[in-house]
């Protein structure tokens, strides 16, 4: 027996197309049970595990994460406060040594306008380490 998509009628096995409608009988694996097959149940085998004696503890890993979190607040702290305080006690002999691969000849605040640009991208850069190490600390949820 098979069940007509559309209008919902039984027909039997051998019927190609629904008698009352007209539609033809679905074929693949989309069907609408057209071959009900029979289902096969294994009666399943439990395994259970020796009784040694011994009680199991779950190893629960505290102190790594927190470590891992605590070193990765500090990175991202103390890195772009050094790379800002570097930024600034260097900024004649950075400036002087990289503004001239991108201007020749250009007015002083574009030159300190890309300086601050190009201290803000140092900056971010040196977030990544901190991030990197907290985000190891994070417990999988």
């Amino acid at each position: 027996m098979w069940t007509c998509k559309q209008c919902q009628k039984e027909n039997e096995d051998g019927a190609a197309f629904c008698p009352q409608c007209g539609a033809k009988q679905a074929a693949g694996r989309f069907d609408t049970g057209a071959k009900k097959r029979e289902k096969v149940f294994r009666k399943s085998v439990s395994y259970r595990v020796p009784d040694t004696g011994v009680n199991e503890r779950k190893a629960r890993r505290v102190l790594l994460p927190f470590l891992a979190r605590l070193a990765g607040s500090c990175l991202m702290a103390l890195l772009p406060l050094c790379t800002l305080a570097l930024s600034i006690l260097q900024r004649d002999t950075l400036k002087a040594a990289l503004l001239p691969l991108f201007l020749e000849g250009g007015p002083e605040w574009l030159g300190t306008a890309i300086y601050v640009l190009l201290c803000a991208a140092a900056v971010l850069v040196s977030l990544l380490p901190g991030l990197w190490t907290y985000m190891l600390g994070r417990e999988n949820r």
